[in-house]
């Protein structure tokens, strides 16, 4: 268990406020923040991985109700994608399950930092490209 500090907290504070800000902003998700913090102060990838879901999910419910508000998605749109976003969650977790056997703790933790900061890199490249 990880003892919660006034520093941790202020930490955990402005990590949440960064990846729900650059989650909504760049349609990335705040997993990809979220995720390598919470691994680097030493929480389990387990519970790392399942918090990191539960704040992207929120971002995205958020994200989309207000663009639905706005117009910007049709909901025809939202439910063609639904079969596709069940199928990719249900092989990501097995995609998970199947790193965690290959690959040692120690390194387990690694790829998936590695992967996170390489898909936030790929995610603001592609901002800038479509800013310029």
């Amino acid at each position: 268990m990880i003892a919660l500090s006034s520093v941790m907290i202020l930490q955990l504070i402005l990590v949440g406020a960064a990846a729900g800000t650059f989650g909504a902003l760049l349609g990335i998700g705040g997993g990809i923040i979220i995720m390598p913090f919470f691994l680097q102060i030493g929480i389990l990838t387990p519970a790392a991985h399942a918090a990191g879901l539960i704040l992207s999910s929120l971002t995205g419910i958020s994200s989309s109700a207000n663009n639905l508000k706005i117009g910007n998605l049709k909901r025809r749109t939202v439910s063609g994608f639904i079969p596709g976003a069940i199928t990719g969650v249900l092989l990501g977790a097995s995609f998970q399950i199947i790193f965690k056997l290959l690959f040692p703790r120690s390194d387990y933790a690694l790829v998936f930092k590695l992967l996170f900061i390489l898909m936030l890199l790929y995610s603001l490249y592609r901002m800038a490209v479509k800013l310029f």
